[in-house]
């Protein structure tokens, strides 16, 4: 994701209310408390806040793996993709 399309990372899980609604929790970036989500899950919270970091990771898997051509490295490329809103990798194509 470059600057400008996204919300940086990192992003916090933020509970709201008394804690009685299942869907208190709310999903903001770190620096500026851009609001990314609210009305989640405990659950769905904890993994939109995860994103950045599991992006950084799935990059940072890219470079030490290379270019292996296999089933998984598609997959973490489709990933990446989706997360970049970009063209998915077609393994070459």
């Amino acid at each position: 994701m470059s600057a400008g399309r996204c919300t940086m990372g990192p992003w916090n899980m933020v509970q709201w209310g008394d804690g009685s609604d299942a869907d208190d929790y709310t999903v903001t970036s770190d620096e500026s408390e851009v609001v990314i989500a609210h009305g989640l899950s405990r659950p769905d919270a904890a993994l939109i806040a995860s994103a950045p970091d599991m992006l950084k990771a799935l990059r940072a898997a890219v470079v030490l793996i290379g270019d292996h051509r296999s089933t998984e490295m598609g997959s973490i490329n489709a990933a990446i993709a989706k997360a970049e809103d970009a063209r998915p990798y077609r393994g070459g194509a």
